[in-house]
């Protein structure tokens, strides 16, 4: 009886061994997902709070833009469009605004992960500038835009 009792202990024990391998290895694939998870966190939250740092210093700057807006007139879009080469703060100004709205407005030439490109920058100023009221509304309401996007 005793014999017995420890072969089916010794088979008990050698099933649990088994078992326990095998738990082992699962519990080494979760350790290494674990890792994995928390390596990816870490990314996400670096990149958050670079993201956040970023938008907390362009704000004012948009702010400063949509003051600056309320002071143009459609005649000095008229004047800028005139411009064979325009002046290269002129172009700076417009490339800005163009990388700004490349998310928001459909006329503005963007690359396949949506980020404005164009082989000349004053052109792509020029599309912009074809309706100058609707320009100036669009900047106007870009902060609300942005942040109808988050």
């Amino acid at each position: 009886e005793v014999e017995e009792k420890k072969q089916v202990s010794d088979a008990q024990a050698e099933i649990v061994g088994k078992e326990k391998a095998k738990v082992e290895i699962e519990n080494n694939k979760a350790e290494v997902e674990a890792r994995n998870c928390a390596e990816i966190q870490k990314n996400v939250d670096e990149k958050l709070t670079s993201v956040q740092k970023d938008l907390d210093e362009a704000l004012p700057l948009v702010e400063k833009a949509q003051s600056a807006l309320k002071g143009l007139d459609i005649g000095e879009f008229r004047t800028m469009k005139s411009y064979a080469k325009p002046p290269k703060e002129i172009v700076s100004t417009f490339t800005c605004v163009l990388n700004i709205l490349a998310s928001l407005d459909k006329s503005v030439p963007v690359d396949k992960n949506g980020r404005y490109k164009s082989e000349s920058d004053w052109k792509a100023a020029l599309g912009l500038m074809k309706d100058p009221a609707y320009l100036i509304q669009l900047l106007t309401d870009v902060k609300e835009k942005i942040d109808s996007q988050q």
